[in-house]
């Protein structure tokens, strides 16, 4: 990821942030998958990979029938918080 984590590293240590333990996991995660993928494909870009699957998952959720499917299941909660 050419230096993200890097840099997300030193604004964390130089304000003295601290992340929960599942960010620095999926930190770990994306940072294995990279150097395995590197290795497998010299070519490998995971920013590219992510940009695709995130583009894609927004587009899914965004979906007009999806909008309607969760918007009744809030109704629905909201019924029964009511009742």
């Amino acid at each position: 990821m050419d230096g993200i984590f890097d840099n997300l590293m030193i604004v964390m240590i130089k304000h003295n942030i601290i992340l929960p333990r599942e960010f620095v996991t999926i930190e770990r995660e994306l940072l294995l998958i990279e150097d395995t993928g590197d290795r497998l494909d010299p070519h490998f870009n995971l920013t590219a990979e992510l940009e695709t699957f995130a583009k894609k998952m927004i587009k899914t959720k965004f979906e007009p029938g999806n909008l309607v499917g969760g918007g009744f299941n809030y109704i629905v909660e909201i019924e029964h918080l009511l009742k």
